[in-house]
């Protein structure tokens, strides 16, 4: 039995290791940069701005608590303790964004380890087709929260250095979901062909 196989599998799969741990110690550096005293106005807002913009399609999870108590009933927020308490000294909403920036370099990770693989089952097609269409459309809506974002840094005179990074975000999710919906339509009709045949 060959054991190549496995240390390709090992190599393949670094990405998905590295970069959440990479850009998890990134978004709390920079988060405590953002926050912190010693770094002068405008600078710290400037290192948030950078944070999210780094991170756009995980900045849902630092709403995600809002979303749920206005979902459910704010009052369930002085009932569960963890909700008004900071976790490894960050605020539950931080947190949960940093949860969120792990998945999504998992994500982005994982996807890089798998770039050279050549092939769709039908399985990852079905996927691709649910899948694909809503990371379009969350690109869509990314880009356009960052134009109005943009415009109005630009009305302040603030540098919009985060919304540049959303829209180089947007564009990403644009452009690799849209070429994934592509690559999953030749799939099918070349298993349908095969199928006829």
């Amino acid at each position: 039995m060959s054991i190549e196989p496995k240390s390709q599998n090992t190599r393949h799969g670094r990405l998905a290791v590295a970069l959440p741990i990479a850009q998890s110690v990134l978004a709390v550096t920079l988060l405590h940069w953002g926050h912190s005293y010693k770094v002068p106005f405008p600078r710290g807002p400037q290192m948030l701005g950078i944070c999210f913009g780094l991170n756009a399609p995980a900045v849902p999870f630092l709403n995600a608590r809002t979303i749920l108590l206005r979902v459910f009933d704010a009052h369930w927020q002085y009932d569960i303790p963890w909700m008004q308490q900071l976790i490894f000294g960050l605020g539950v909403d931080y947190f949960l964004f940093l949860c969120g920036v792990v998945l999504l370099w998992y994500a982005v990770g994982r996807a890089l380890d798998r770039r050279r693989a050549s092939t769709l089952t039908r399985r990852t097609v079905r996927i691709t087709f649910v899948a694909c269409p809503l990371l379009l459309l969350y690109g869509a809506a990314l880009g356009a929260s960052g134009i109005v974002e943009l415009g109005r840094r630009v009305k302040e005179l603030d540098p919009p250095v985060g919304e540049f990074l959303v829209l180089i975000w947007s564009a990403i999710l644009i452009f690799t979901s849209g070429k994934r919906i592509a690559t999953a339509i030749r799939a099918r009709r070349n298993q349908a062909a095969t199928g006829e045949n």
